[in-house]
């Protein structure tokens, strides 16, 4: 009970690390009204002042320590999550429950706890700056109630819960594009909706697809773009063919597909 008190206690002052508080506000914030456990509140914050995580800023009113311990980077999951902050040697590690909802590469305003003999720097999200990306490729999942999309990306951990009427068309197993909507505190999955159809798992354009969607390539010409292009004429003109070496009429063999743009693996005779 008291550990997780004390975790409660210290989300409390790093949720608002501008503001000076005594124990009475703190357990009102926690809507804890008893007087047993907000004197448990009070005997807790002492204990983070003596650890040097909390400040008395003025009698009976606390703050967490001054904001040189606030440090912004961005957050590397490649195994643990650290925080990587520009011209810094030694990463800052972000325990799973110090995230925030934050994922790789999001830049990210980070408390650093006070370091302990030893132990490497420790760290734990106070806000999420600016995501790295709110758009996945993954599978979609879909039970009788709700539907999820499990991201292909590995460094993605977190399914994206879709509502069964945010599909959009997917169907169970299909290949997908999720954009992320929104992830309210305490929730384990972000929510999210779908985009992008890509089609059926395993088929080499819907992989194609989803290899350009992973990457952020766009999977669609804007309209103007798309009618530009059909107003250019396909005929070759006899101007043209001047210009070229005529091999129409020679037997070729290729591997290329029938609509590539050049025949550079090919073999005549």
């Amino acid at each position: 009970m008291r550990g997780i008190l004390t975790q409660l206690v210290i989300d409390t002052f790093t949720g608002n690390v501008s503001q000076a508080l005594n124990y009475k506000q703190v357990s009102a914030k926690l809507n804890i009204n008893d007087d047993e456990t907000r004197g448990i509140i009070h005997e807790i914050i002492l204990d983070q002042v003596h650890k040097g995580l909390i400040v008395e800023v003025e009698k009976g009113k606390y703050q967490m320590k001054e904001r040189e311990n606030l440090l912004t980077g961005k957050v590397d999951m490649s195994g643990s999550a650290y925080l990587v902050v520009e011209g810094m040697d030694e990463d800052i590690y972000l325990a799973p429950r110090k995230l925030r909802n934050a994922l790789h590469g999001d830049l990210v305003k980070v408390f650093v706890y006070a370091k302990r003999n030893g132990k490497n720097l420790e760290g734990e999200v106070l806000e999420i700056i600016e995501r790295a990306r709110t758009e996945f490729t993954g599978v979609v999942q879909i039970n009788p109630r709700f539907a999820f999309l499990v991201p292909d990306n590995k460094k993605m951990q977190h399914d994206i819960f879709i509502p069964l009427d945010k599909l959009n068309g997917a169907e169970n197993g299909m290949k997908a594009v999720a954009r992320m909507t929104e992830w309210p505190d305490g929730v384990k999955n972000p929510f999210g909706e779908i985009i992008h159809v890509l089609g059926v798992q395993g088929a080499h354009n819907t992989e194609m697809n989803a290899v350009l969607a992973e990457y952020g390539f766009p999977l669609e010409f804007p309209a103007k773009v798309e009618q530009e292009s059909n107003a250019i004429s396909t005929e070759t003109t006899k101007e043209e063919i001047k210009k070229r070496r005529d091999f129409r009429d020679t037997l070729t063999v290729t591997i290329d597909p029938f609509d590539a743009k050049d025949f550079d693996d090919a073999i005549s005779f």
